[in-house]
């Protein structure tokens, strides 16, 4: 039995809503952008408040780095995931680009190992760590001592996060619905303002468009989601050529998405609903963002020491 850590959980945000279905407080019709080129890296404004992918990926190094030799001072040999660059646009996963995962040959699975990476990409430069039933107890200090050592408050993962944490300012931040904490919180704000321009009418109408698109093409989905979470797809082996029906079907969809405009409304509609966000949430985005670059410069810290230095050393350490 093992259990799944994720260092940047998905995230959702209740966002009200009019009768027509349309998001409550609908922006004036934004400019909308023509159809983005192959790889177009088309950053939110909500971006700035942020770091790079590559710096959350520094992060997840020292967060690794620091999860293992905490658990080894326990006797554990704790696994952690291989990282690596993610030279991808940061919101392609988001606004549904499918440039690089080379459709007309691999489908919807992409070049070998692409996928994977996409979904670190999707979680903001984050890989899962999963932890064996058996070093639960000392990974999140269920337990005061083991092998006659004490177990830091929170196990080791509470004591990475006083280190990432420490020096930073206090964020005054509202967790959210499911709760959010505030290093994840501008995944939070991206996920409010996808909510509401996904259901935007005008959004819905692109979706309708694509829909009467796929269908001169003899294929019937509701949406480019559908389509590509088609449960066919599914059974394919990892990395394996898919079938000639997925290639089909997701060589269709990035055509059809291409000639609705899919990519360039939804990012319009998001820039737009975004704007009034961070008028009002400007200082917490701000405080955020502190936080943000307080954990990277900790990290780059913990990434440089001994491995003796991060030996547990007392309960509240």
């Amino acid at each position: 039995m093992v259990a799944t850590v994720t260092t940047a959980a998905g995230c959702t945000a209740d966002t009200t809503r009019a009768a027509d279905g349309t998001a409550a407080g609908r922006q004036p019709a934004p400019r909308i952008v023509s159809t983005p080129g192959p790889g177009a890296d088309l950053l939110l404004l909500l971006d700035s408040y942020d770091l790079s992918l590559q710096q959350h990926v520094e992060i997840q190094n020292a967060e690794n780095l620091f999860l293992r030799r905490c658990m080894k001072n326990f006797g554990f040999s704790l696994r952690t995931p291989a990282t690596r660059p993610l030279p991808y646009p940061r919101n392609m996963p988001l606004l549904g680009q499918l440039d690089v995962l080379q459709v007309s040959r691999y489908g919807y699975q992409g070049p070998p190992g692409v996928a994977a990476d996409l979904i670190a990409v999707s979680k903001n430069g984050s890989w899962d760590i999963t932890v064996q039933n058996a070093m639960l107890p000392v990974f999140e200090g269920r337990i005061s001592s083991s092998h006659g050592r004490p177990v830091p408050t929170g196990g080791c993962f509470g004591a990475l996060q006083r280190r990432l944490d420490a020096g930073a300012a206090t964020v005054h931040f509202k967790a959210g619905t499911p709760p959010v904490v505030p290093e994840r919180g501008i995944r939070m704000f991206k996920s409010q303002v996808y909510d509401q321009a996904t259901h935007d009418s005008r959004f819905h109408r692109v979706v309708a468009d694509w829909r009467r698109c796929m269908s001169r093409k003899g294929l019937r989905y509701d949406s480019p989601a559908q389509a590509q979470g088609d449960p066919r797809w599914s059974d394919a082996v990892a990395d394996a050529r898919p079938g000639t029906t997925q290639i089909r079907t997701a060589v269709a969809d990035e055509q059809c998405r291409r000639t609705v405009n899919y990519t360039g409304t939804l990012y319009s509609l998001m820039h737009a609903y975004e704007q009034p966000l961070i008028k009002t949430q400007r200082h917490v985005l701000q405080e955020i963002h502190g936080l943000l670059e307080a954990r990277l410069r900790n990290a780059l810290s913990l990434t440089a020491e001994p491995e003796v230095s991060t030996a547990v050393t007392g309960a509240g350490s």
